[in-house]
């Protein structure tokens, strides 16, 4: 029985951390069909390493805003634990 309740409150878990991270898979999605593409494109050199930089500051902004919500996710679902252990004592 306790193991059924574990597996709900860890879909629960993820359900939540995929709904939070919704925007930056979006990103990631647009960054990667970006760097198969514009290595394969006919640009001037200026031109594609302009574009180069841009992605890698797109990149960085990327794990930044991950590893935000990462820790938002974390520190939700540890003050939801401690709340649930709270009220059951």
């Amino acid at each position: 029985m306790r193991f059924g309740g574990s597996l709900i409150r860890t879909m629960a878990s993820l359900d939540s951390f995929f709904r939070r991270a919704r925007h930056p898979l979006r990103l990631a999605t647009v960054l990667a069909a970006l760097a198969i593409v514009i290595p394969r494109m006919e640009l001037a050199f200026g031109l594609q390493r302009t574009l180069g930089h841009m992605f890698l500051i797109a990149l960085i902004i990327l794990i930044g805003w991950t590893m935000i919500l990462l820790i938002s996710h974390f520190t939700d679902r540890a003050i939801r634990r401690h709340c649930l252990d709270d009220k059951s004592t």
